[in-house]
């Protein structure tokens, strides 16, 4: 539940509510797996669910999707967050101190309100429906990882704590 599988389902039915063509992936697994394929059973025309996947397949998950969206109530460093970022994928996320500075509010991302599922979706179906945007997140994401997670900032800060 810390993952907001709970939230996922909610979150999911409302953008098939709202947009029937949707595509929805859905990568990994948590604690709630079994009951959210079993909530979300009668949208497999619009859900994939991967399971778990070996870290060699996410990239070609990741290019297939347009944009990340995590309904998490637990991160440390969210590093599926900024292995989206780093493909490209704007984020859309729960409004939680683990993203504040990884997504800037309009440019890379949006964080909603957590369990507001209405918020997030009118994020995503409004950011799905404005291409030239996601093109312009899409760069802002990458740059933003490039510019403030690469191995050399980060081997720095660690290095001036010890």
């Amino acid at each position: 539940m810390r993952k907001g599988s709970r939230a996922v389902v909610d979150l999911c039915r409302q953008l098939i509510e709202e947009n029937a063509n949707i595509r929805i992936l859905i990568v990994g697994y948590g604690d709630d797996e079994s009951h959210v394929i079993a909530k979300l059973a009668p949208f497999t025309q619009n859900i994939t669910f991967t399971g778990k996947v070996n870290f060699s397949a996410m990239q070609q998950f990741y290019q297939q999707s347009q944009l990340y969206v995590s309904t998490s109530y637990y991160e440390g460093l969210p590093g599926t967050c900024l292995e989206a970022m780093a493909m490209g994928l704007p984020v859309i996320a729960w409004k939680f101190s683990f993203y504040e500075g990884l997504i800037i509010e309009g440019e890379n991302g949006y964080l909603v309100k957590p369990n507001d599922t209405q918020a997030m979706c009118n994020k995503i179906l409004g950011l799905l429906d404005d291409k030239m945007r996601i093109k312009n997140m899409q760069s802002m994401a990458v740059a933003h990882v490039n510019h403030q997670y690469n191995w050399q900032k980060l081997s720095q800060k660690v290095l001036a704590v010890f």
